[in-house]
């Protein structure tokens, strides 16, 4: 087919002869592909920087989570309990300490792990009693799931939640005075 406009395309592809059908150039584009290099050469290792990290990059795990352990209970073990700071009541703040420890002992090394920060798990907004982090939200609650992304817990029946990272105008509560 001398008129057809993909066969006079295609024709320089395979070897430049003129092909009467579609079958040849079919047959001609099979034959093609069977002769080349079908191996796997996903892990060609001359093609790789020797430089390049052997692990993937994960942007929200921090670089020593140990460190941030320590910070964090080096911040809790120096809270006065008995000392409530200005603008928090003395009851809301023996809660939030019995809170904070309890969450440091039991969900510190996982959401350290996911990448949570100090602020989203132990921030608190002064003057306003229940507003902050993970910690001055639970209230006594003992049923805390953490995930990558949010915690979930429910008080009296009532499921309550925190998304990460929303922790704007929060003070951690080791710094408040």
């Amino acid at each position: 087919m001398v008129g057809c406009p993909l066969i006079t395309k295609l024709t320089p592809q395979y070897g430049g002869l003129p092909m009467s059908s579609w079958r040849e150039v079919a047959k001609t584009a099979r034959e093609a592909e069977e002769a080349r290099d079908n191996r796997d050469n996903r892990d060609n290792r001359a093609n790789r920087s020797r430089n390049r990290a052997n692990v993937p990059n994960v942007p929200n795990v921090p670089a020593n989570p140990s460190l941030d352990l320590k910070q964090w209970h080096s911040g809790l073990i120096a809270v006065d309990e008995f000392t409530a700071p200005v603008g928090v009541t003395m009851a809301h703040w023996l809660d939030l300490i019995d809170d904070a420890h309890w969450m440091y002992e039991n969900f510190a090394s996982q959401a350290v792990r996911q990448g949570w920060k100090a602020l989203d798990l132990f921030g608190v907004v002064p003057d306003e009693v229940g507003v902050g982090g993970v910690a001055d939200r639970l209230a006594g609650a003992r049923n805390l799931k953490m995930h990558s992304d949010v915690a979930v817990w429910s008080n009296f029946g009532v499921s309550r939640y925190y998304e990460r990272g929303r922790c704007e105008g929060f003070h951690l509560l080791w710094e408040l005075k």
